[in-house]
């Protein structure tokens, strides 16, 4: 693992969840030596002009370009074209493809790779495959089954995770809990807090 990075956080949300998402990251006093992938299935971009103007250090995830401490990632950059795939940014939110880390004279730089339907377990699994128990992650509101297997992954590696508190019309952080596989379920006010104590 890269020396200056000694934390990744990695968060997945869908509809509704980009809400939360923007409240916590808002918030979050980020240490240098960590960072954070948020992997949106919509609006990532309101999320990306928000943390911007109140001044957090918000970069596009690009293919390519090296994995940064004290930055959070929000989505990609919607200019990216991959191994030959245009992206169809018609109506285009989050992330679509699938995300790896390739490890670069001491640091990782960021691989993106087919389109998937699965984006956040796709990158749940390359952030804890790459950076093991120095992973995080965190699951909050959306309608589908992306994540669950992800947060499994961050757990094969002794990573923590997180989920916050299931609701009626939201599967994402159910399914994700009925895994087993979740450490801390909580209310959203409380996972900012949480996430700044498994940071520290």
């Amino acid at each position: 693992m890269s020396t200056d990075i000694s934390k990744v956080v990695v968060i997945g949300s869908s509809t509704d969840g980009w809400v939360e998402a923007q409240t916590i990251l808002d918030s979050l006093t980020l240490p240098e030596n960590a960072c954070v992938i948020y992997i949106p299935h919509v609006h990532a971009d309101d999320v990306y002009d928000h943390l911007s103007a109140h001044g957090k250090r918000v970069k596009r995830i690009e293919h390519g370009k090296p994995l940064e401490p004290g930055v959070i990632y929000v989505g990609i950059d919607e200019t990216e074209v991959v191994m030959g795939w245009g992206a169809d940014l018609d109506g285009f939110y989050g992330i679509k493809r699938e995300l790896s880390f390739v490890g670069a004279s001491g640091s990782y730089v960021f691989g993106l790779g087919r389109e998937t339907e699965m984006p956040i377990d796709s990158a749940f699994t390359a952030v804890a495959d790459t950076f093991g128990e120095a992973s995080i992650g965190l699951i909050l509101m959306g309608m589908q089954n992306d994540g669950a297997h992800g947060i499994e992954g961050v757990k094969s590696k002794n990573g923590a995770t997180l989920s916050r508190e299931p609701t009626r019309h939201h599967t994402m952080p159910y399914n994700a809990v009925q895994t087993g596989c979740v450490d801390y379920v909580l209310p959203v006010e409380e996972i900012g807090p949480r996430l700044e104590q498994l940071l520290g």
